[in-house]
């Protein structure tokens, strides 16, 4: 999904035949909005404005990071549910691995951290009864050349079939974090798995959803195609195995037509598929950016500055316009170094979410 000052993306989780239910989604739809955060080594451990003017090791990055700053400033928006990124791009991942050691030959603590981040933001987040869900990639740490080699990532993936190699180790990767978690994990919002540039297919996507499910048999998983708004024409491709949109979008204005849409699997000959109507887009002017803006089109120059402000009537209308239609609505945050999410961008989702729960709550009871 989704890259720093890069183009990121959020997809779907295992689609169905058309006319199928969707019984691992309901609680989705019950939850209604959630968060969405980058933590990354290029973000918070770079001297910059959300690492907090600090640089150090990866490890000592992961130490300073208070679980119960980020459990809090997610309540408060009046989420259901919070996700946060595994890894993406580099070699770093937020939690120890074996399988990924013994690939790429890395010693614990030089690109997996000791601590495990995950197992701690889980218990900070279930103390005030929200969910977790992890974001994952299908290109893997392909910026980092070590362990790109170590996990068999092609020399020059651009427009060449993924290794079906690359795909068994690097989903053996996902597949102990996943046993691991079970079911404290909900859902996965998985990335870069573009058909256009890598070539991937379900033979190459199922397992990736086969490691999620061998740790949680009812974990939702999008396997992120690129920016589509979910409606109607939907990605160009989709898979059999999501069972949301992971519905990457650059602006708030698509809402659902209904719970479910419908499209073309990877394999257009093959029927369509069904998955919950789910979309991911972000407050700042970039993901992982400050402010409550809006850059069409997520130009890598745009900035606080340069973009288009968004009122909270905007988007409360919007939220209201989601929920009403039974979609689901992830937002993007900027992350501290500290595990505190922007507290501007956190009080302006609290006067969004808020009252628009409050109402939901008076009606169902």
């Amino acid at each position: 999904m989704l890259a720093i000052s890069i183009t990121i993306w959020l997809s779907s989780i295992a689609f169905r035949a058309t006319n199928d239910p969707l019984p691992e989604t309901d609680w989705m739809v019950k939850a209604r909005v959630g968060v969405f955060t980058h933590y990354l080594d290029g973000l918070q451990n770079n001297f910059g404005r959300s690492s907090l003017m600090k640089n150090t090791s990866w490890e000592e990055c992961v130490k300073e990071f208070d679980a119960e700053n980020y459990a809090e400033s997610a309540a408060a928006t009046g989420a259901s549910y919070a996700v946060i990124t595994v890894m993406q791009g580099s070699r770093f991942m937020i939690a120890p691995n074996t399988v990924y050691d013994k690939f790429t030959g890395y010693n614990p603590g030089d690109a997996c951290s000791t601590r495990d981040l995950v197992l701690d933001i889980h218990a900070a987040l279930s103390k005030r009864g929200l969910k977790l869900m992890l974001y994952y990639t299908c290109d893997g740490p392909h910026l980092d050349p070590q362990a790109r080699s170590g996990l068999a990532w092609p020399d020059s993936p651009q427009n060449s079939n993924v290794s079906m190699e690359f795909v068994k180790r690097w989903t053996q990767v996902l597949q102990e974090y996943s046993v691991r978690y079970g079911d404290r994990v909900s859902g996965w919002w998985i990335d870069g798995c573009y058909h256009a540039v890598y070539n991937y297919t379900e033979p190459t996507l199922k397992p990736y959803k086969d490691a999620v499910r061998a740790g949680n048999p009812n974990a939702v998983l999008c396997l992120n195609n690129g920016v589509h708004h979910p409606n109607g024409q939907y990605p160009d491709r989709v898979s059999v195995s999501q069972d949301y949109t992971c519905g990457e979008s650059d602006d708030f204005t698509e809402v659902p037509k209904s719970r479910f849409v419908s499209g073309p699997q990877t394999d257009p000959s093959l029927p369509n598929v069904t998955a919950q109507w789910h979309t991911l887009g972000f407050l700042g002017s970039q993901w992982a950016s400050p402010g409550t803006c809006q850059c069409k089109g997520m130009q890598s120059s745009c900035n606080s500055s340069s973009c288009t402000a968004l009122d909270q009537t905007t988007l409360t209308q919007y939220s209201k316009d989601v929920v009403g239609h039974e979609g689901v609505l992830t937002v993007d945050l900027q992350l501290f170094r500290n595990g505190s999410m922007n507290a501007d961008q956190v009080n302006f989702l609290k006067q969004v979410w808020h009252p628009i729960l409050e109402e939901s709550h008076r009606h169902t009871g």
